[in-house]
Formats: structure tokens, C-alpha cells, sequence
């Protein structure tokens, strides 16, 4: 992974530089990896970029593996599984038997649920600008993120406005108290009010930090392999 300050548009899909960038920095062919940029932001000359490369190789052989096992590969955003995980353990029960988890970030907003305490990953999509830019962009997050969950959940006979889920939490840099409510309020969902730390068993007070709870949740998931490890 390499993080790269470029012009805008520098790693447009029409152009070549973005394989020509990671061929000058990774030991490889261009074209036996899969690779992949994100814009996270403004840099001194203009949009800051990261880029993924893995051997396209290694990917496929795995997926192969998990097909011969009678597994559907697919690919999960990592920020949503350290909420997961995190507040499995904060909660031990999960406060609703169909809970929603959204991690507002930036670029992206990503989502899973759990399900009688299960996982079961969601989607991700664009964090909306307003968002981004501190204004009240809770009818376009609300909106986006009924049309990514009823795309992602329909199969497992969720819609929103049909069967929704019985609480949602919010976490993630933009995961603001006000905005989050006012998403809840679009969705027509339950929203978990509070800091989940101070309701639990999870003694956070020696940490001595500042950081809100929407932010800490992913760091403290991400410490953990699993749930209970």
C-alpha cells in the first residue's frame, strides 16, 4: 500500500497512470496485479489518493479454495468487522435481535448487521459530500444507505419500511449525535443512544484518552482476531 499526492484526476479510469504509478514501485508485473485506488482526501496538489496492489494470482487461488469448499467468496470491508467485533464483546448480547452497524467514514459509509448475534456483511458506498464537508447531509446518507441495504439485504428477507431492523448504531469519524438521529429519523429505525462502553463490562477509563466512542469502537475491534480473543 503506498499513499499518493497527485493531481486531480491523475487516477482517472481512462488513463494508464495508475498502473504505470505501481509498476515504478512494486516488484511485479502491472498486469499480474489487481489494483485499486480511493481518493481519502485533499493533499498539497490536489486529491490524496491511496493504492492497493495484491497478486492477482493469490486472490484467485483462494477463491478457488473457498469455492472447492462450497463457499461464495466475497469481499467484506474491514472497518465494519472491527465494529463487529467490537461491540460483540462490549455487549456480549447485542441489545436487538436484528442489529444494524454503520461505520460513517470517509471515503466510504459501510454497513453489516447482526443477526441473533451473527454477522452478516452489508455494502459500502460513498460517504455523501455534505457529510464530508460538515452540513446536514442526513437525507442523502439516509437515502443511500436504504438504497445500498435494501440491494444487499433483500436476500435475507430484509427491506426497510417491510421488515427493518430493530436498532441501528452509528460509529465512524462522521458518526455525529445529531446526524445520526436525524438518519434514524429518514429510516424510520431505532437508534442505540449512548456510549455502549460506559454500559458495559469493558473498563475504557485507563485509556486516558479523548477520543470519542464512535472513533474508538474500530481501533479497540481491530485489536481482536475474532470477537472473544
Amino acid at each position: 500500500m503506498k499513499e499518493f499526492d497527485v493531481p486531480a484526476g491523475y487516477f482517472a479510469p481512462d488513463n494508464d497512470n495508475l498502473q504505470w504509478e505501481m509498476s515504478q514501485h512494486v516488484n511485479a508485473e502491472a498486469d499480474s496485479l489487481c489494483i485499486k485506488s480511493v481518493e481519502v482526501g485533499e493533499g498539497k496538489l490536489g486529491r490524496k489518493s491511496i493504492a492497493v496492489a495484491s497478486r492477482a494470482g493469490l486472490i484467485e487461488e483462494r477463491a478457488k479454495l473457498l469455492t472447492a469448499l462450497g463457499l461464495s467468496p466475497s469481499a467484506v470491508e474491514p472497518d465494519i468487522v472491527a465494529a463487529f467485533n467490537a461491540l460483540s464483546v462490549i455487549f456480549l448480547d447485542f441489545p436487538a435481535e436484528n442489529f444494524l452497524i454503520v461505520d460513517i467514514s470517509a471515503p466510504f459509509t459501510s454497513f453489516g448487521m447482526a443477526v441473533k448475534g451473527v454477522f452478516v456483511p452489508g455494502g459500502y458506498f460513498n460517504t455523501p459530500r455534505e457529510v464530508l464537508h460538515g452540513e446536514d447531509g442526513s437525507f442523502e446518507l439516509a437515502q443511500k444507505l436504504t438504497l445500498s441495504f435494501n440491494k444487499h439485504f433483500a436476500v435475507h428477507g430484509f427491506t426497510l419500511g417491510k421488515k427493518s431492523p430493530d436498532m441501528m448504531m452509528a460509529c465512524g469519524r462522521f458518526a455525529e449525535t445529531y446526524l445520526v438521529s436525524q438518519v434514524g429519523n429518514y429510516m424510520n429505525l431505532h437508534i442505540f443512544e449512548g456510549d455502549p462502553f460506559k454500559s458495559s463490562w469493558v473498563d475504557v477509563s485507563k485509556l486516558k484518552t479523548s477520543v470519542p466512542w464512535q472513533r474508538l469502537i474500530k481501533p479497540f475491534g481491530m485489536a481482536m482476531r475474532s470477537p472473544y480473543d
